[in-house]
């Protein structure tokens, strides 16, 4: 059937991928043979109950890093490069994990490594590839390995590069953001970006554990974007909060923040960072 007009783009059912008639149980979620089998249209929530696909048990929807909510903050966690830490990401809840394709970056996996890692994630929990002025070449190796569901495009890329890299796949853009960064000209130049990745201006190309002044980004632009805002950059479970009270953004993005070295997550900051973005949530006002 269609997909039905309440059920959002990127929403579609999780047990509907697997069994008869569909992906062969074990497949991984972010697999070529699910992905093709998601732009199917039996992925989406059958049009005869879309007035109840949120509540049935059988159709467990799935979201994802930039399925805004404003009461729900969407949990990125960047930089991961061993199994065990996908698997407690993922089973804390997180919506992204995001796979650095960066090679000077401590952080960086190859496309096959991360191919591994992402064959771990279930439905719904976005595998994100961050590039930093990939050339073509590289960019096709990872594409042809890894099962990126969003890219992010970290470097210095023009809005026509990374139209044309991404392909036709969703994309967000990073903003390096120091005293003076123009959002207004970023937002617009980056328009078609499916979402706006705010991080600081540090040496490099992120991961310096260093936040910005939030104060910096104005509060009509962050209220006007805050369905399309990623809030990167020095963040942990101490600060996290009122970053979340301040600017209300669709999802956060953490690195360095929840490490015990480059590259190598902490179970226990990870827990205490997702409390943290939780009790945030817990407390905004009621709409």
């Amino acid at each position: 059937g269609q997909k039905p007009p309440v059920c959002s783009a990127d929403v579609f059912t999780r047990r509907s991928l697997f069994g008869s008639g569909g992906v062969p149980s074990g497949a991984p979620y972010s697999s070529a043979m699910a992905r093709a089998f998601m732009a199917s249209s039996r992925a989406y929530c059958p049009t005869a109950r879309a007035d109840s696909c949120t509540a049935e048990a059988d159709y467990d929807l799935a979201m994802g890093l930039l399925h805004y909510a404003p009461d729900h903050t969407r949990i990125k966690i960047c930089g991961l490069t061993r199994a065990q830490d996908v698997d407690f990401a993922v089973n804390s809840g997180v919506d992204a994990l995001g796979f650095v394709f960066y090679p000077p970056s401590p952080r960086a996996v190859s496309p096959q490594h991360a191919a591994a890692l992402i064959s771990r994630l279930p439905a719904g929990v976005d595998a994100v590839g961050l590039v930093v002025n990939a050339s073509d070449a590289e960019f096709a190796a990872i594409r042809a390995y890894a099962p990126i569901t969003l890219w992010q495009f970290h470097g210095d890329e023009s809005p026509d590069e990374c139209q044309r890299l991404a392909s036709g796949d969703r994309w967000i853009k990073a903003g390096r953001v120091g005293e003076g960064f123009a959002f207004a000209d970023f937002s617009l130049q980056y328009r078609q970006a499916a979402g706006f990745l705010l991080d600081a201006l540090v040496e490099g190309y992120g991961g310096g554990g260093i936040p910005f002044d939030w104060q910096w980004i104005p509060k009509a632009w962050a209220s006007a974007n805050a369905p399309r805002v990623v809030l990167s950059g020095g963040l942990n479970a101490h600060n996290v909060g009122e970053a979340i009270a301040r600017l209300q953004p669709c999802a956060v993005d953490i690195s360095s923040g929840v490490e015990s070295a480059k590259g190598i997550k902490d179970a226990v900051l990870m827990g205490q960072f997702i409390e943290a973005v939780r009790l945030a949530d817990s407390k905004k006002p009621m709409r």
